[in-house]
C-alpha cells in the first residue's frame, strides 16, 4: 500500500487513478472520498477526479462498487450526487446485470432538483445512459422533453439549453423526431442567450 495524503496535496487524477488500479486501500479511500458528509475540500476533489478518470478509462474497475455510488446519488449532498451521476452513466454502459433499471427513477427524478448544478448535469448524463442503453432511451426522451413541468428550479432557460443539447446528442436515433424539433423550435427566442444560441444551431443542423 502507497501512502499518500489526499488531505493536503494535491494530486493529477491520472495519478491517482493509476495508482488506484493496483492499490486496493487506496481505491478504497477514493470511495470514502466521495460519500456525503463534511470532507476537506482537497480531498474531496482528489479522490472525485480520480474516480471520474476510473470511470471514463477503467470502469471495470468501478463496478463492483456500484451500490456505492447508489448510494451518494440518493443522497442529499450535491457533490456526491455530481460524482455518481457521471460515474454511474459510464458503468451503465458497460454493465450487463441491468443494475441501472433499479435506479433509472431516481437518475431521472434529478432533473426536478431545485439544484442547477444537479438538475443540468443529470441530463447531460441521462443523454448518456440514452445513448448506451437502448432500453431507457424513451423513458430518458419523455422526461427531457416535459422538462418545463418536472423541473422545480428557477432557471428554466438554462434547463432547457441542457436539454437541446441531450436532444441534439440523441437525435439521430430518435423514433420521436418531430416531437423534438417542435420543443426545440418552441424555445429557438428563449430568454436566455445560451438557450437561443443552441435552439438556433440545432434548428440549422437538423433542419437544413
Amino acid at each position: 500500500m502507497t501512502i499518500i495524503d489526499l488531505t493536503n496535496q494535491t494530486f493529477e487524477p491520472e495519478h491517482l487513478a493509476t495508482m488506484a488500479l493496483g492499490d486496493p486501500d487506496l481505491l478504497r479511500e477514493l470511495l470514502e472520498g466521495v460519500v456525503p458528509g463534511p470532507q476537506p475540500e482537497t480531498r474531496r476533489q482528489n479522490c472525485s477526479q480520480a474516480l471520474l478518470w476510473l470511470a471514463e478509462k477503467e470502469p471495470q474497475v468501478l463496478l463492483p462498487h456500484w451500490e456505492h455510488f447508489v448510494t451518494c446519488l440518493r443522497s442529499n449532498n450535491g457533490f456526491s450526487i455530481y460524482v455518481a451521476m457521471y460515474v454511474i452513466a459510464a458503468l451503465a454502459a458497460i454493465d450487463t446485470e441491468d443494475r441501472f433499471a433499479a435506479v433509472c427513477r431516481d437518475y431521472l427524478d434529478l432533473f426536478a432538483t431545485e439544484k442547477t448544478m444537479v438538475a443540468g448535469h443529470a441530463i447531460r448524463c441521462a443523454a448518456r445512459i440514452a445513448l448506451a442503453c437502448p432500453k431507457y432511451r424513451e423513458a430518458i426522451l419523455q422526461d427531457l422533453l416535459a422538462i418545463e413541468s418536472i423541473h422545480r428550479g428557477k432557471n428554466m432557460g438554462l434547463m432547457v439549453g441542457y436539454v437541446i443539447e441531450a436532444l441534439d446528442l440523441l437525435f439521430d436515433t430518435a423514433q420521436n423526431k418531430g416531437e423534438i424539433f417542435t420543443f426545440v423550435e418552441r424555445h429557438a427566442q428563449s430568454d436566455s442567450p445560451r438557450t437561443r444560441k443552441q435552439a438556433k444551431a440545432f434548428l440549422e443542423k437538423v433542419g437544413g
